[in-house]
């Protein structure tokens, strides 16, 4: 609103914001790609972890561990990747997703306010608005601003109405 109050032409007006949103929903998509490309190094580390492990039994081994402690200890070492994959597939992995989710959702929400701010600027009729602007949602999330839907649903009903008849007997 602020460029419409400085006079700026609709054309620059949109190209400023499409600029503007692309900047900032790009921002978020690489922070949650980021993070998504992040997912690759607990189940590395946890594979370390068992690795460490393995060699930590293979020495109690060699050193005459028991049949139940080398089995212990082989539980321990695989513990290590289990916690590696479930921090990778719970935690890491999920949270890019969400954040590039986010992005998304964003970049739809802005297309809307970018469109209204055009409308704005062309200062187009209140019909006109809230028909492109119902452009964007679902049905059932529609806008009806005129009470248009609501005339048209009355007249539905006093068509389905029987009519009755005075005086038939």
């Amino acid at each position: 609103m602020e460029l419409i109050q400085l006079g700026f032409e609709p054309a620059k007006i949109e190209a400023i914001l499409k600029e503007r949103l692309f900047q900032s929903t790009e921002r978020t998509r690489f922070v949650g790609v980021s993070i998504r490309l992040l997912a690759k190094y607990p189940p590395a580390f946890g594979l370390a972890g068992t690795v460490l492990g393995l060699v930590h039994l293979m020495r109690g081994v060699s050193d005459g561990m028991t049949p139940q402690e080398t089995g212990v200890r082989m539980a321990i070492a695989l513990v290590a990747t289990f916690y590696g994959l479930l921090v990778a597939n719970l935690i890491v992995n999920p949270s890019g997703e969400a954040i590039v989710k986010n992005a998304h959702e964003e970049e739809k929400l802005g297309e809307i306010a970018l469109q209204s701010v055009l409308l704005a600027s062309e200062r187009v009729n209140l019909l006109e608005t809230q028909e492109m602007l119902n452009s964007f949602v679902s049905e059932d999330e529609r806008i009806d601003v005129l009470g248009l839907e609501r005339v048209e649903a009355h007249v539905a009903d006093q068509a389905n109405k029987p009519s009755i008849e005075v005086g038939a007997a």
